[in-house]
């Protein structure tokens, strides 16, 4: 089942620090009320999303495969899945 979570008070300025964040426990895929701009992943794994609309105007769902824990990545995004994401310790900001 897919899970709704709404981030109070996030920054719209790609400039601006992050301000919230929520975890993402792996145990559904989560649909955000306002996109990501960045996450930190603790294991190195695999991460699913759903970019924020560019070249095609709505998002991509890509898997970033590969990628090291212990970092935050500058990815936009308004959606995590389950299935594809393997990292864990993961915190959308």
């Amino acid at each position: 089942m897919a899970q709704n979570i709404r981030m109070e008070g996030v920054s719209h300025t790609p400039t601006d620090p992050a301000v919230d964040g929520v975890a993402f426990t792996g145990s559904a895929d989560v649909t955000l009320s306002v996109n990501a701009r960045s996450v930190y992943i603790a294991t190195d794994g695999n991460l699913e999303i759903t970019m924020v609309g560019g070249f095609h105007g709505a998002g991509s769902r890509i898997t970033f495969t590969g990628l090291k824990g212990g970092q935050i990545y500058p990815f936009a995004f308004s959606k995590i899945w389950d299935a594809g994401t393997t990292t864990s310790g993961v915190a959308l900001i």
